[in-house]
C-alpha cells in the first residue's frame, strides 16, 4: 500500500508512517484470530490514523476450482441441484467473515481513525476459468463484493470498487489483459496497485 501512502503524503503534506500487515495467503480465520489476540497488531491499530484493508477471499477458492473442473475437481461435486450450493455457502461464510472482520477493526480504532476499505476482482484469469464457469461464479461472487459495501456502510465506511474497475461493469473483463495484473495472472502489478490507490484516494479524507 505504499502507493496510497503516497496519495496521503501528498494530501496533507507530510512523511506516512507506513505499517505493512499484510500476510500472503491469510484466510478470514487467522486474520480475525490476530485482530482479536495479536497486542501488537490491536496497538498499531489503536494508534493509527489511516487504516485500510480487504475480505480475505481464501473462502472462495476451494468453490472455484470445484464448479470451475479445475485440478481434477468434479463440478457436481459442488452440490444442489444446480451444482451451485458450494458457492451459496461460501457467499454466506464471506458476508459472515466481512461483518466479523470489520466490526472487529472499528472495535480496536479510534472513532477518528479513516478507515478504508476495498472489494476483490475475481481471480478468473489465474484460475482459467472459461466463460460458463465464469458466468456461473461471478454472480455469487459480486454479491459478496457488495456486501463488502453494505457491512462498511453501517458504519460510515466508503469502500473503493476494485471489482468494477477491473472486472468491467458486467463483471466479464480480463484484469490480466488490462495489464492490472502480474504474470502469475492473480496479484496486481504496479499498474493495478496504483489504481487501487488511485480508488482510496478518491474516497477523500473524512473520518
Amino acid at each position: 500500500m505504499w502507493q496510497y501512502a503516497e496519495r496521503l503524503e501528498q494530501h496533507f503534506g507530510m512523511e506516512v508512517d507506513l505499517r505493512n500487515r499484510v500476510v500472503e495467503g491469510i484466510g478470514s480465520p487467522r486474520m480475525l484470530d490476530q485482530l482479536r489476540t495479536d497486542e501488537d497488531l490491536r496497538s498499531e491499530l489503536a494508534e493509527a490514523d489511516v487504516v485500510t484493508t480487504d475480505i480475505p477471499i481464501d473462502v472462495w477458492v476451494k468453490p472455484m476450482q470445484i464448479v470451475g473442473g479445475w485440478g481434477g475437481n468434479d463440478p457436481a461435486d459442488c452440490g444442489g441441484d444446480d451444482h451451485e450450493e458450494c458457492l451459496r455457502g461460501a457467499l454466506d461464510q464471506y458476508k459472515a467473515d466481512t461483518d466479523a472482520i470489520i466490526d472487529e477493526i472499528v472495535a480496536i480504532c479510534d472513532d477518528d481513525t479513516l478507515i478504508r476499505l476495498y472489494d476483490n476482482y475475481m481471480l478468473n484469469t489465474g484460475y482459467k476459468l472459461d466463460t460458463g464457469t465464469l458466468d456461473t461464479i461471478n454472480p455469487y461472487w459480486k454479491a459478496g463484493m457488495d456486501y463488502v459495501e453494505e457491512s462498511a456502510a453501517r458504519h460510515g465506511i466508503p469502500v473503493a470498487q476494485v471489482y468494477d474497475e477491473f472486472m468491467g461493469a458486467d463483471g466479464t473483463d480480463d484484469p490480466y489483459a488490462k495489464g492490472l495484473l502480474l504474470d502469475d495472472q492473480l496479484h496486481p502489478n504496479a499498474k493495478g496497485a496504483a489504481l487501487i490507490a488511485d480508488l482510496l484516494d478518491k474516497l477523500g479524507y473524512s473520518p
